[in-house]
Parts: C-alpha cells; sequence; structure tokens
C-alpha cells in the first residue's frame, strides 16, 4: 500500500525581468500628472502677483487721502503722493493712473493692470480710498 502524497506547495512565479509590465508607467503617469501640477502653481503664483497689486494700490491711495485731507492741502498734493508710493513700490501694477475729488471728502482712485506672466492676460486692478476733510471749527 502506498501513502499518498502531500499536494504539492503552490509556487510563486519570479517575477520577470523582461520588456513588459510595468515598466514606463512611472513615466507615463508623470508626463500627464506634471502639466497639471505645474498650471496649479502658475495660478497660485499670479493670484498672489494680483493680491499684492491689489495692496500696493489700496495703499497708495491711503497714502494720497492722508496727504490731501489735511488742512490748507490741495487734492494735486494727494495725488502726487499716491503717484510717489507708487514709483517706489514697483512695477507690480503698469498702465496706472491716479485720480481724486476734492470737497468735504476727499477721494482719491488708482487703477491699472497687473504686470502678469502669461502673454495677452490683463488683470485689472482699482482701488480708491476716501476721509472726511478735516476742518478746524471756533470753539
Amino acid at each position: 500500500m502506498t501513502t499518498p502524497r502531500p499536494a504539492p506547495r503552490a509556487r510563486r512565479r519570479p517575477r520577470r525581468r523582461g520588456p513588459g509590465g510595468d515598466r514606463g508607467a512611472v513615466s507615463l503617469e508623470l508626463a500627464i500628472v506634471f502639466p497639471a501640477v505645474m498650471l496649479l502653481i502658475f495660478t497660485a503664483i499670479q493670484a498672489g502677483l494680483w493680491y499684492h497689486a491689489r495692496s500696493v494700490a489700496l495703499s497708495a491711495a491711503q497714502r494720497g487721502v492722508e496727504r490731501a485731507r489735511v488742512q490748507g492741502a490741495t487734492i494735486g498734493q494727494g495725488t502726487a503722493a499716491a503717484t510717489d508710493f507708487l514709483d517706489r513700490a514697483g512695477t507690480s501694477i503698469s498702465g496706472r493712473s491716479v485720480t481724486g475729488t476734492d470737497g468735504n471728502t476727499v477721494r482719491i482712485d488708482v487703477t491699472g493692470t497687473v504686470s502678469t506672466w502669461i502673454p495677452g492676460l490683463s488683470l485689472p486692478v482699482h482701488q480708491h480710498a476716501s476721509a472726511a476733510r478735516e476742518r478746524v471749527t471756533a470753539p
């Protein structure tokens, strides 16, 4: 009588190291994902540039209002102060213009476009600041 043989163990097949398989999959995935990641990065940078230009325009308008609202000052002095601030702030805003209105309330408007990395893209910036003109009242 013969004794039954145990069932053979399942053997694992060694991995093939030749052509085929997953070779090149990482390169393909990178080629698909990389442009999307770069687009995201450039969009974030452009949004930061736009936000910075808005902040510069608002600061310039506030500086102009601070200068023009004091007693005896003119709106021309306020727009000159805003323009001077923009000149010192750099080139984040191109095609800029500074205008102002005078009266009981002084208002300075700063407009322009954001300097962009993308040709043909024009992002407008418009900020204003206003404050009441200082007056001396008799006691």
